[in-house]
């Protein structure tokens, strides 16, 4: 190891180096590789699928009173109506409604 970088090697030499000449490349098994693909794509539709089985159980637990006081609260606590909650917004919003228990 060089902790300068004009001594030490090259990319080009130091494909030719003994040590890495020596390691040899590895040879890929394609049907591992295979496999490990479809894995991938089957855990991520299992993935979509159970989200959308919480989504639609949530859906299903909150009443429809429940979810438009939901959406009061949001737009009450949202002074920017960027549709986003802020850090200081949910603070301002947690002040307001604790007082000085927030603190």
């Amino acid at each position: 190891m060089q902790k300068e970088p004009e001594d030490r090697l090259s990319a080009q030499e130091a494909i030719y180096d003994p040590w890495i000449c020596q390691q040899g490349v590895p040879e890929i098994d394609l049907f591992a590789q295979e496999d490990c693909f479809e894995n991938m794509q089957s855990f991520y539709a299992e993935y979509k699928m159970q989200e959308a089985v919480i989504t639609y159980i949530v859906q299903q637990l909150i009443g429809s009173n429940e979810t438009e006081d939901q959406k009061k609260i949001f737009t009450q606590l949202d002074d920017d109506n960027d549709g986003q909650l802020t850090r200081d917004e949910l603070l301002k919003g947690y002040r307001e409604f604790y007082g000085d228990l927030a603190e």
